[in-house]
């Protein structure tokens, strides 16, 4: 009984015995107008990168690496962290919606979005600014 055991856990892929573990995440996105699509970059706290494109309200995001930078990732995180990110308030989604969100390994997060393509003024530069960055690696 054992030997089977030990040959089906085997067989299994990586990932079914041992799920890799939860990382700290930051995502920024657009989405809205016309069509509905958008674009949101995510980057994890171990610096992986992706973009991830929707095409129009509905459809799958459809991902597109774009590869590792651990250091921006920790710039980001403290930027967010010093202006206060997790007390902020958005406001009412719009014609084009835009939202910065964090989540912890943990499963808890923040998220505010807002109407338009530009964060609120009333935030802090840093806040501002990661969004702005993050927005940037999604042309």
């Amino acid at each position: 009984m054992r030997a089977v055991i030990v040959a089906v856990l085997l067989a299994l892929p990586a990932h079914a015995v041992a799920p890799p573990p939860a990382q700290d995440t930051i995502w920024a996105g657009c989405s809205g107008g016309v069509t509905g699509g958008g674009q949101a970059v995510r980057i994890v706290a171990d610096g992986r990168m992706v973009r991830l494109t929707q095409d129009r309200a509905g459809t799958p995001w459809q991902p597109a690496q774009l590869g590792f930078d651990a250091e921006r990732y920790a710039r980001l995180a403290r930027a967010l962290d010093e202006g206060g990110f997790a007390r902020l308030r958005g406001g009412p989604p719009g014609n084009i919606t835009c939202w910065l969100e964090r989540v912890r390994a943990t499963g808890r997060g923040w998220r505010v979005q807002w109407a338009g393509t530009e964060p609120p003024a009333a935030w802090p530069a840093g806040v501002r600014d990661a969004f702005t960055e993050l927005r940037s690696l999604a042309p």
